[in-house]
Order: C-alpha cells, then structure tokens, then sequence
C-alpha cells in the first residue's frame, strides 16, 4: 500500500518539480537534514534489530563492539539474510521450548550459546541434551534457570528501542506527508525506507531473544576428564596432507565461514563440544529441519524489499542510463526472490524431499545471490549519485499545519 502510494505520488510530483522552489527558510530543509535523517533513521534501524550471538569468552570488548558493527553492515548490505538467520532462530527456540516446556527466550538463549558445560562448551544441540551421562542434568539446569535471570543479561535497552521505534515512525510520517502534498520525494529516502521496513521484521522476530549477552550461564556437572569427546576421535600424530587436499579443506571452510553458514545455516565442521562460542549465524545444526517459512520470510521480505524501490519507477535521475540501471535493479531485486521460491517449490513437488535446495542448479542459488548483492549495491549506489543533480522540490518542507488542521 505504501509502495502504490509513493509510485503515484512520483508519476503526479514529476510535473511539479521543476516548478517547486524553496525560497522560505522556515518551509525548507537543507541537504544535510536530508542526509542526516537518512543515516541516523539507518543506524537506529540496524542497531536495535541486530542481535548477535553470545561471543568467545577471551574476545576484547573492542573486538565484540566491532563485531557488532559488522553484523549490522550485513543488516545493511542484505537485510533478508539477517531475516533468515532471526527465523531460523525463532523456529528452534519455539521447538525448544515445546519440547522442554520452558520459554521461547531459553529457546533463543539455547540457540545463541547461551548454555555451556562446566568446561566451557557450548550445549546448544539436541544431540548433546539426548547424551546419556550429562544430558539429563542439562536439562533440569535449563529448566530451572529463570526467564528473568536471562534477560537480566540482555543489554535490551527500551529507551534506545523506543527511540529508535520513533525515529523511524517519523521518518514514515515524513514521507506519508510528502505523499499527500505531492512533494518530491528523493531517491535515498525510498532507499531508506525499504532498509528500514525490512530491519523491522528481524526486529519482531528476534522480540524475545536476548540482546548483546557477553557472558554465558554454566550448567550441569563437568564433563569426566577421561570421557573423550562424543564423535571425536582418538588423539593422533597430524597426518601429512597434500597441497590439493588441503587447497580444498581452504575453500570448502571459506565456502562455510561465506556461503553455506550465513546463508543456509550449514556448519557442518563446528562442534560445540571442542568449542566455546557458536558461529555467527548459528543457530542450530543443519540436521535438524527447519521450517520452509523461515527461507520463505526471507524470501517474502527481499520481494518487500525491491517492491518498495520499484515505487520510484518513475522518479527524475540524473541520466537515463542511471534510470534504466535502477529499474533493473529493482525488478531483479523484487522478482528473484519469488522466482527462486517457485523454483524450490518446483523442485520439492518433483523430487519429493525436503532438502529440496539440494537439487536446485549451483548457478541459479550461487550466480543468483552474487547477482542479487550487486543489484542491492547498485540501488544504493544509485541513491547516493542522485544527490549531484538535486531536484529543487527536495528542499521544501513537509507543510504540517494542513495535517494539523484537518485532524483538528
């Protein structure tokens, strides 16, 4: 509905704005309250909806600052992964919470690493609370943890989430009130505002997960020293590897570390009983079977995504090559989504299996995705070389005594 509207209002302000002048500086905005609004309404956006894994005990707190910040550059770069990954959370903390009867934030503590042994490894797999010696004490130590003392944990600050909420609820009111007095409406903020509707359903779905936890909670007895480590074998001499063998192991940790961990959730070399943090984009292993509405929420949300820059269709660009860039963009933006949705569907209709994905051609979900992240790089690009050749109408301000008025 938002996005019809503003693609009206571009196709009716186009008229207008060669016509539109600021000349009342109290009825004017300058290019730096555009910009700043732009990026505080980004960082406010970004900054509340990321919630990281629990980090290494023996990282600075310089390293977990910088770690955030580059999840919150992912956030930026591809919000729909970041959706995915707060799904894929959701649907293990909520199974959790079923199967083990406790609430949906010891799910998410659960998924986060938030839970590890006396020796400091994470317990965050069904594997590890089915062990016959130390899984039974796992779980009554879970279930007796308080949801209280958990979020006493959560540095989930309400007043910079309140902030936040309205930054970004006047930044929509902003650009609803354009709308309706057919102001020109820039580029960068239909930019802005599909970052910003996107990071919202990470934030809705991540409401219960605790936020910026730095220290987990020990449970149940250590592990017997002798005991070696379930699936692990005995300890050997390192064997020579050859230099193929060992380019390969490379690319395939690169290939999990870039690809196959972020976005399909795949970490099949981690185990939490020889580590003491979980990855990034963790949440439980790939054996267990996630919902398809978590790839489609994903999925749903980068259509949302292209939808909303398809609004400015017909919006003025400084050349038509720049215009015809953004459109593709756009369309490839909001329909590969769709298409490869369809195409999964498809393939699980045929093969009958759930790991569907599997079967889909490496070039339609690899070249795919490679595509995808150009185009979103380009959209915002694009948004940032409009600026050159402003359109005069952007400066005027949003008249809010007709608002006013009429609601009185």
């Amino acid at each position: 509905m938002l996005s019809t509207l503003v693609f009206r209002h571009f196709n009716l302000s186009r008229a207008l704005a060669l016509s539109t002048s600021c000349d009342d500086i109290n009825s004017c905005r300058t290019l730096v309250d555009i910009i700043w609004s732009r990026l505080s309404t980004i960082i406010a956006a970004t900054w509340v909806s990321v919630h990281p894994n629990i980090p290494d005990p023996g990282q600075t707190r310089l390293v977990r600052v910088l770690r955030r910040l580059a999840m919150m550059f992912v956030a930026f770069l591809a919000p729909e992964l970041v959706v995915y990954f707060a799904a894929r959370q959701l649907s293990v903390a909520r199974h959790f919470a079923r199967r083990f009867h406790v609430s949906v934030t010891h799910g998410f503590f659960f998924s986060m690493g938030g839970f590890v042994s006396g020796e400091g490894h994470p317990i965050t797999t069904i594997r590890q609370l089915q062990d016959p010696i130390l899984g039974a004490a796992y779980i009554s130590d879970i279930q007796h943890v308080q949801r209280e003392d958990i979020m006493d944990k959560s540095k989930n600050d309400q007043v910079a989430k309140g902030i936040a909420f309205l930054q970004c609820l006047w930044f929509v009111l902003q650009i609803l009130a354009r709308a309706g007095q057919r102001l020109p409406i820039s580029e960068i903020e239909v930019t802005t505002m599909a970052f910003a509707a996107v990071n919202l359903f990470s934030w809705i779905l991540w409401w219960e997960k605790p936020l910026a936890v730095d220290r987990p909670i020990s449970i149940g007895p250590p592990a017997p020293a002798a005991a070696p480590l379930l699936g692990s074998p005995p300890p050997t001499t390192r064997a020579t590897v050859s230099p193929a063998i060992a380019r390969l192991r490379r690319h395939y940790l690169l290939s999990e570390t870039f690809f196959r961990g972020p976005v399909q959730g795949d970490y099949a070399n981690y185990d939490p009983r020889q580590s003491t943090a979980v990855p990034e984009f963790w949440a439980a292993p790939a054996s267990d079977s996630f919902p398809r509405s978590s790839a489609f929420a994903a999925m749903f949300v980068g259509n949302i995504f292209g939808a909303i820059h398809l609004a400015a269709w017909g919006a003025a660009f400084p050349s038509r090559a720049e215009q015809l860039l953004w459109r593709a963009c756009a369309v490839f933006v909001a329909a590969y989504p769709a298409a490869l949705a369809a195409i999964h569907g498809a393939m699980e209709l045929l093969v009958h299996a759930h790991d569907a994905h599997a079967h889909v051609p490496f070039v339609v979900q690899v070249g795919g995705v490679g595509l995808y992240v150009l185009a979103r790089v380009a959209l915002t690009a694009l948004a940032a070389t409009t600026l050159r050749t402003m359109d005069p109408g952007w400066f005027e301000d949003v008249d809010w005594t007709k608002h006013i008025g009429h609601i009185l």
